[in-house]
């Protein structure tokens, strides 16, 4: 199992649970990271950044898998 921390540093720490020990560092974020999500069942890890930019990265290795910006709420996309 994997946890995973992030913050004002500009990057994340993934750890394993059994030892605390770290399974890997996510860098590449131009800013403070805000949200963390695990993929219950193929190991990806989402990191939202202050920076506006969504990255997958697979928990275990630290590779980036894929980066994108989320279309922003408009109150005509949120269909207000």
């Amino acid at each position: 199992s994997l946890l995973a921390a992030g913050g004002r540093h500009s990057e994340v720490v993934v750890f394993r649970t059994q030892d605390g020990s770290r399974a890997a560092t996510l860098k590449g974020f131009s800013g403070s990271v805000h949200s963390l999500a695990f993929h219950p069942k193929n190991g990806q890890l989402a990191v939202a950044g202050f920076d506006g930019q969504v990255h997958i990265f697979d928990a275990a290795t630290g590779k980036e898998a894929s980066r994108f910006v989320p279309v922003p709420l408009t109150p005509r996309v949120a269909g207000r």
